[in-house]
């Protein structure tokens, strides 16, 4: 019971998606078959489904396009025999409308061969962009630039002039020519002031702690150069698409 909900004003009825509002009653008519036989079916049914539920998460996601309809490639996956596992090394793309014949493009690539592919051609072109020079620019222009170096630097040239200022009222009490009060009132405000901008700056470290330092970004370029640690995330920064129009033809366009 409640398992539908009946609105009488537009008299339309729809499922109700809270199952804990439901009433269950069992046994409230003669099964059709045995319980013991239902119970059979059902435990052959779960037997008969994938064991294995993984989300696989391909390389070239949003990528891919045909190169003669020029809409998106479709991701085929293949199982095996018993349809307990997913065979990720014969899963491949084709074209998304050609069973529909809306295209001629019959190529069927499949991933692991179109995956090398796609990772030599950008570690080609991370080569021909000399991204090491561009990261080194990219910092020196960060340095000169940014607006939280500045401050940094505008607070650590004014922690040096009051510790100076500390210096000279030290020596005007040692000769008189301040009182203790007044050397203890003028030398605390230094240092509070000291304290308060050094507090500041700690600050602004904490923030830059989360942005990547020039060693590590070298470390990354070094790496996308190999061919290692390239994911989906980085191809679509550097890549605006990839059409396929056969296994030996494919169209890389590039964002750099």
């Amino acid at each position: 019971m409640n398992k539908y909900e009946t609105n009488y004003i537009t008299k339309t009825c729809k499922k109700n998606k809270n199952r804990d509002s439901w009433i269950i009653k069992e046994n409230t008519h003669e099964p059709i078959i045995e319980k013991k036989k239902y119970d059979k079916v059902q435990e052959i049914k779960l037997s008969k489904q994938s064991k294995i539920k993984v989300k696989h998460e391909y390389l070239l996601r949003d990528l891919l396009y045909c190169g003669d309809c020029k809409r998106k490639m479709q991701y085929k996956i293949c199982k095996s025999g018993d349809k307990q596992r997913f065979l990720y090394e014969s899963s491949g793309f084709n074209c998304s409308v050609f069973y529909k014949k809306r295209c001629k493009n019959k190529t069927y690539i499949r991933e692991t061969d179109l995956n090398q592919i796609i990772k030599n051609e950008v570690v080609k072109r991370l080569k021909l962009i000399k991204a090491d020079e561009a990261i080194n620019k990219l910092n020196r222009y960060y340095k000169e630039n940014d607006e939280e170096m500045k401050r940094i630097e505008e607070y650590k040239d004014e922690i040096k002039k009051l510790e100076r200022k500390k210096s000279i009222l030290y020596k005007k009490k040692c000769e008189e020519y301040i009182t203790i009060e007044e050397f203890k009132i003028e030398y605390v405000r230094a240092k509070d002031e000291i304290d308060r901008l050094e507090n500041l700056i700690e600050d602004f470290t904490k923030n830059k702690s989360n942005r990547i330092e020039e060693k590590k970004l070298k470390q990354l370029i070094n790496e996308f150069k190999n061919g290692n640690s390239i994911n989906n995330e980085f191809l679509r920064e550097i890549v605006n698409k990839i059409e396929i129009y056969s296994k030996d033809k494919i169209k890389i366009n590039f964002n750099l």
